[in-house]
């Protein structure tokens, strides 16, 4: 999505007072953002909780609005999330909500339900030069040029993630575990446990 990633310095706060958008924030998708094809005991991350929502934290993203249902906003809002609307809202009315919380239109709309529904919405709501990333394939035709869709494939083996995952997993992650940035459930210490 062309986003400077929070485990550099210069994208540590970079996106200050920027909303995004996360539809499913409390999705196995929305919670994770997770890569697929991880071979090594960070196969523990695909049950780390609501991680695209605590990123966008860390990168300063403000508000940071999702869907969800209602017994997940209490832990959405503690992991980050500024806003979180009922998942079963009609695209009018989250369109309504969305625009009682911010007049900024999005520049980053993450989709992890992708449903034909919630991309014709994404589209509706990107800024001119905005940026979406769904997590599976685009069902919808848009006729705007003016934006960026991307489908997420998150591989490690991708030569352009390598360099971005070796960052994130060998240094930053542990630390900002350490340092209460990054929460972690008690079912991923489990599971890392379990994997030595």
């Amino acid at each position: 999505m062309g986003i400077i990633p929070p485990i550099t310095d210069e994208g540590k706060a970079k996106y200050l007072n920027l909303p995004i958008f996360v539809l499913g924030g409390a999705s196995s998708v929305g919670q994770c953002g997770r890569p697929s094809g991880i071979h090594t005991c960070f196969l523990c991350l695909q049950h780390m909780s609501y991680s695209v929502i605590q990123l966008a934290k860390i990168s300063g993203f403000s508000p940071i609005i999702a869907t969800a249902s209602h017994e997940n906003t209490e832990s959405l809002t503690r992991l980050g999330a500024t806003h979180v609307l009922p998942r079963d809202l009609s695209p009018e009315a989250l369109s309504e909500a969305i625009s009682a919380i911010t007049t900024q239109s999005f520049k980053f709309v993450y989709d992890a339900v992708s449903s034909k529904d919630t991309q014709e919405l994404v589209i509706h709501l990107l800024s001119t030069g905005g940026r979406a990333a769904f997590v599976l394939p685009l069902q919808v035709e848009s006729t705007r040029e003016d934006v960026d869709l991307v489908e997420v494939y998150a591989s490690t083996s991708r030569s352009y993630n390598v360099e971005l995952f070796r960052n994130l997993y060998h240094q930053t992650l542990y630390n900002w575990v350490a340092k209460g940035l990054i929460l972690v459930s008690s079912a991923v210490l489990w599971r890392h446990s379990s994997c030595r």
